[in-house]
């Protein structure tokens, strides 16, 4: 009987071990996982930026009646505001401006996911 007791004893504080360790160890996760989400939505911001910023500068360069395709892989709801000169892409809470040769007047709400936008010198619309 008392080896049985042991046993079961032994058993406790080993489980009661990997608890504690399991403790410490969830925060450190948890913790890297908002800060990869954080890292990972200003990336996207800043990537959806240049790419709108570059089709909006070779669209306003060609002229009137050239569009510019620009295709968008977003894993979270992104916003895309412009008003004049200045863009502004919101991803994940994060957000980044660039500056375009024209002027626009945009608001735009974009699911997560790949989404295609085209880019006028006039107008930003998704399609």
């Amino acid at each position: 009987m008392l080896m049985r007791a042991q046993v079961s004893l032994e058993f406790l504080l080993v489980f009661a071990a990997f608890l504690a360790v399991l403790a410490l160890i969830l925060p450190l996760l948890y913790n890297s996982y908002a800060l990869e989400q954080s890292l990972s939505g200003k990336r996207y911001a800043e990537l959806a930026a240049y790419a709108l910023q570059g089709a909006a500068d070779n669209a306003c360069v060609l002229g009137a009646g050239n569009t510019e395709p620009v295709e968008l892989r977003l894993p979270f709801p992104a916003n895309i505001s412009a008003s004049g000169k200045n863009l502004t892409v919101s991803v994940g809470g994060k957000s980044k401006s660039a500056e375009t040769l024209c002027s626009y007047s945009e608001s735009l709400a974009l699911p997560a996911g790949t989404i295609r936008l085209y880019v006028s010198n006039e107008k930003i619309w998704e399609g």
